[in-house]
């Protein structure tokens, strides 16, 4: 079996995009419908405690590593 590592990309084109863009939403479906829940409870990003929680839940399912945010409790 080949190493997927080592095949080229394919060129970016409008089709493929919106065929991965499919791909991601179905294979994501509950974590995208969790997370749009969540933001919807905390709509607005001037509590830092809210933030957090936010920036805590997208780094769990999808392993971003954002360590550092902008917002502070005013």
């Amino acid at each position: 079996m080949p190493n997927t590592q080592d095949q080229p990309l394919p060129k970016p084109t409008v089709k493929l995009v919106k065929e991965m863009e499919e791909r991601f939403d179905l294979e994501n479906h509950d974590t995208e419908c969790a997370l749009t829940w969540l933001v919807k409870q905390f709509p607005q990003n001037t509590n830092g405690s809210q933030i957090l929680l936010k920036v805590a839940a997208i780094n769990q399912l999808y392993s971003t590593q954002i360590y550092a945010f902008g917002a502070r409790e005013k």
